[in-house]
């Protein structure tokens, strides 16, 4: 049924809406929460080599600092030079509310319209939450979301 790794088990009504950070059979994954839907996603940018990338709470995006990547909530492509949308890891809701999530099972992002986009520059985020080892720091990332909405 499950990959060797060893699933990490999450329960649906203990984990808060939004993104969370977890190790699961030794890879860090994003866990996303949106009432009763769950996602987990790979934290990498698909441009030059997997780019590691963080979550920026304040701004609800995904940025990777390098070249400006960003991505949704759901790990959609937003702008940025990426050539499709961030990884899915395989996650199913047992009856019990148990979030079983295998992260040998991975679907590839969908394709960015048009294979990305321009650098847009170089976001940070205050607040981010990333891989271990990672760190984020401030503002760009707000810049370059408030371009996107106006």
């Amino acid at each position: 049924m499950w990959a060797a790794s060893r699933p990490e088990r999450l329960n649906i009504h203990t984990l808060p809406d939004g993104v969370t950070g977890h190790m699961v059979g030794g890879r860090f994954v994003y866990v996303a929460k949106q009432g009763t839907e769950v996602w987990a996603l790979l934290p990498y940018a698909q441009h030059m080599g997997r780019e590691l990338v963080s979550w920026c709470p304040d701004e609800q995006i995904f940025a990777a600092p390098t070249h400006g990547e960003m991505f949704d909530i759901r790990g959609s492509w937003v702008t940025g030079p990426g050539v499709r949308d961030m990884d899915r890891v395989h996650v199913e809701v047992a009856p019990d509310g148990d979030v079983l999530i295998d992260p040998d099972r991975v679907r590839l992002g969908d394709p960015a319209p048009a294979g990305g986009g321009p650098i847009v520059g170089f976001p940070r985020c205050s607040g981010g939450v990333g891989p271990p080892g990672r760190t984020t720091v401030g503002g760009v990332v707000r810049t370059v979301v408030d371009s996107l909405t106006q």
